[in-house]
């Protein structure tokens, strides 16, 4: 009776699952093509909306001061080779040359108490951010 009961069970459970509405080809999720998955927005990407934010003294971020550089101060720290980096919002970015992959500086010195605008790509390294910077202009 046990075998008998267990049989129409299963045999119950593979009707229903046989009869269920079966998805039809234009609502199922589609796998994207190569073409799509290269073409999805990067968010580390800046190279076509720029990323906006001011200069500020790597040493006085440590010390908590986040103020913007005024163009003078800018212009003494750039000729003593002192550390600037770029703030926005809450996060601070080491600015790299794209071409030269050195430490700009003295372009950004240029622009110290202006917003800048950046393009091109972030990058993360132990914990350290780096902006690979194409190119830089005032912020409008």
């Amino acid at each position: 009776m046990k075998k008998l009961l267990l049989i129409f069970t299963l045999i119950g459970f593979v009707t229903f699952t046989a009869c269920q509405e079966k998805p039809k080809p234009e609502t199922m999720d589609q796998t994207p093509t190569l073409e799509e998955t290269l073409t999805e927005a990067n968010p580390n990407d800046f190279t076509v909306t720029p990323l906006v934010g001011e200069l500020i003294s790597m040493d006085a971020a440590l010390k908590g001061d986040v103020t913007a550089l005024t163009p003078e101060s800018a212009g003494k720290m750039a000729g003593a080779g002192a550390m600037m980096v770029f703030k926005v919002n809450t996060a601070y970015y080491i600015v790299v040359d794209k071409t030269t992959n050195m430490v700009v500086t003295n372009n950004l010195a240029s622009l110290a108490g202006k917003n800048i605008a950046l393009y091109g790509t972030t990058n993360t390294v132990n914990g350290i951010n780096f902006f690979i910077m194409d190119k830089m202009e005032e912020a409008k």
